[in-house]
């Protein structure tokens, strides 16, 4: 009975306080991964190691050549960080036609962030019959 006390006080403790160990909530699994990203490498092979959660939102601006790129991989953690997109196709005015290449190469180091992920407002469109 004892025991039985004290998990459920130190589960308790660690709800409130934010100390459980949810792997949600654990940042290790992607820390690893991130570490493996290296620049240069191409946003296919960065979102194998990092892939962004099926409901996460994307927050990308560009400026450049550059685009800084924000977005979920589980509903705790969400990690931003910048890639190259001139080598990508361009139309006469040198805007490139698609910022979100899967050959586009990461600029900068992957930066994890805990931060819930925000909940969408938006609903599905039933089809018409």
């Amino acid at each position: 009975m004892k025991t039985a006390s004290r998990i459920l006080a130190v589960a308790l403790c660690g709800a409130v306080v934010g100390c459980d160990s949810r792997q949600g909530a654990n940042p290790d699994p992607w820390r690893s991964r991130a570490a493996k990203v290296t620049l240069g490498m191409p946003r296919a092979e960065v979102e194998q190691l990092l892939p962004p959660h099926p409901k996460s939102p994307r927050i990308m601006s560009g400026t450049g050549g550059s685009q800084s790129v924000v977005y979920w991989l589980d509903e705790h953690w969400c990690v931003s960080l910048a890639y190259d997109y001139t080598r990508d196709p361009q139309e006469a005015k040198g805007t490139a036609l698609d910022m979100a290449s899967p050959q586009n190469k990461v600029l900068t180091q992957p930066v994890l962030t805990q931060r819930e992920m925000p909940v969408s407002n938006i609903q599905s469109l039933e089809p018409l019959n």
